[in-house]
């Protein structure tokens, strides 16, 4: 990637830098910063500002469920590569993605509901993570769900979140599922239930066969607060540290350098590739590597870009006899009948996230619950890295590893915020 040099974020030398102050920042406006930023403006006293480093959500594919398709590849994506293995050449060197819109994955992702299982949670506080516990967070869930079928111990109804079934649901996701009847899984009628183990349909983040993102549920609500400041097309790129204190950031916008100053405090919400990236940046991290790159250290945490983990899927791409799946649609009659049926009704194959039917089941039979997850997505080429079946027509089975042993590391190429 070409350095930026001197010409760093393509400011003047002479040109004099804006200058604001609030009480709260928050830096990314994903699924967590949109939370944050509802949660904090509540309070009419408080002041918070939000960056988030790609656009609003405008998009309209973002919005309609069945235009998974378009949101899981394309421009509202930012791609970072892996540095390659020994056993690969850079030409192979995979890349993952991470979103880049206000509402991070949850503008763009299959929008499945899934909270994980509460031995996971147990896991967490016994390594640490006081709080984290699944009965600590549960209520926290239950606050923000508003459900169209489940109101129970483990759902509620009214809170922001919309989450639903799926109305439309495909004959092969049907067949699908009862294939996997017959090969021992039991249906699970609800995933989040406390008990992962067996087949079913996913519920998802919708409300009206719409989708329910962070920032439709959180934001949107809040944005005619007056003490809630958005700024999107905003690249953070240093965060400002006196005395051992977050003080404030730095961040590019509209080719121009800027600055916001926090009375309270700063909240980090970046992800897991960002956040410990614009960390080192500011001279928080390991302070052997910050010096290599020309990086006044701030603080040496050596642990800054450690332990990263990552849910690696496995793709098994099937070419169906016939127009047996949403790849039917990729006609240009076909996709005109779907998008008229939900302009008016907000119903048919456009009202689905074309991920309906999954499971949950061992891979390693030692573990002591599920260790794979499967998402049936009915089509190919859905989702960037998979390729499309000749014909045009198939369908898609991934395999997630539900968690993963390996470990991987963030690590800067140089001190140019833009390098990734």
């Amino acid at each position: 990637m070409t350095s930026h040099g001197s010409a760093l974020w393509g400011i003047r030398p002479q040109e004099e830098v804006m200058q604001t102050k609030c009480d709260y920042i928050v830096i990314g406006g994903g699924s967590t910063g949109c939370v944050i930023a509802s949660r904090l403006s509540e309070n009419p006293d408080a002041s918070v500002f939000l960056l988030e480093e790609g656009p609003r959500d405008f998009n309209p594919y973002i919005h309609i469920p069945g235009a998974y398709y378009k949101t899981a590849q394309g421009s509202l994506l930012k791609r970072i590569a892996w540095e390659p293995t020994s056993s690969q050449s850079r030409s192979e060197q995979p890349t993952m993605v991470q979103a880049r819109v206000l509402g991070g994955g949850s503008s763009v992702n299959a929008m499945i509901y899934i909270r994980g299982a509460p031995s996971d949670y147990a896991r967490w506080e016994a390594l640490g993570a006081d709080g984290w516990n699944y009965a600590d967070v549960l209520p926290f869930f239950l606050r923000s769900e508003d459900n169209n079928r489940f109101c129970n111990q483990a759902h509620a109804v009214g809170g922001p979140l919309g989450v639903s079934d799926i109305d439309h649901i495909h004959p092969l996701t049907r067949a699908w599922l009862q294939a996997c009847q017959q090969a021992g899984l039991p249906y699970n009628p609800d995933f989040n239930s406390g008990d992962q183990a067996g087949c079913g349909l996913y519920q998802i983040t919708a409300k009206n066969n719409r989708r329910s993102s962070a920032a439709t549920a959180f934001i949107k609500p809040a944005r005619h607060r007056s003490n809630l400041q958005i700024r999107t097309g905003s690249t953070v790129t240093r965060i400002i540290v006196e005395k051992g204190r977050a003080v404030g950031v730095e961040y590019v916008a509209k080719g121009r350098k800027w600055v916001v100053m926090a009375s309270r405090e700063v909240i980090l919400s970046a992800g897991a590739i960002a956040s410990p990236k614009l960390l080192m940046l500011s001279g928080i991290g390991p302070a052997g590597a910050l010096r290599e790159h020309g990086i006044p250290v701030v603080a040496d945490l050596p642990g800054v870009g450690q332990n990263l983990q990552d849910h690696i899927e496995i793709s098994l791409v099937y070419q169906l006899n016939g127009p047996h799946s949403y790849d039917k649609y990729k006609k240009p009659h076909w996709k005109a009948a779907a998008g008229l049926n939900y302009l008016l009704f907000r119903d048919g194959p456009a009202s689905s996230n074309l991920i309906e039917g999954g499971a949950f089941w061992w891979g390693n039979t030692s573990e002591a619950i599920p260790d794979v997850q499967y998402f049936m997505v009915v089509g190919a080429g859905i989702e960037e890295g998979v390729d499309a079946v000749p014909g045009g027509n198939g369908c898609t089975i991934n395999l997630g590893q539900i968690r993963p042993r390996s470990r991987g590391e963030v690590t800067l190429r140089s001190a140019d915020p833009y390098d990734n």
